[in-house]
């Protein structure tokens, strides 16, 4: 049974943790100037200075992709439609929210070994 729901407060803000993790030991802190994605998954460069980050999640629920994948659909084609989707609020919001996403993009989906056609340049 899968107890874990969220990460406690960091020294740096608010900690993440990788698919899976199920214990307050799984978490990890971001480095100075990322910060947890929406999900709380992993650490892209901060954003939330330059976005409007509910803008940022109604525009996710609104995408056809209604939930974030489970663990096991992490690094998956499943995964690469949230990335698409996440660059396509970010861009909507104009270039200063979209940059910081854009190098988590690159970073998160070439992890995924079939080879995501998100474009993580724009959207």
């Amino acid at each position: 049974c899968d107890v874990f729901n969220q990460c406690p407060m960091g020294a740096q803000g608010r900690m993440v943790s990788n698919p899976g993790g199920k214990r307050v030991m799984d978490c990890s802190s971001c480095v100075v100037g990322e910060e947890p994605d929406i999900f709380m998954r992993s650490c892209i460069p901060k954003y939330s200075d330059v976005c409007i980050v509910g803008q940022l999640k109604y525009c996710y629920a609104g995408c056809k992709i209604k939930t974030l994948p489970n663990e096991d659909a992490f690094f998956t084609t499943e995964y690469c439609d949230v990335w698409k989707c996440l660059m396509h609020c970010a861009a909507k919001q104009g270039p200063q929210c979209l940059k910081p996403f854009q190098e988590g993009c690159v970073r998160e989906t070439d992890q995924i070994a079939t080879g995501c056609d998100a474009d993580c340049s724009a959207a």
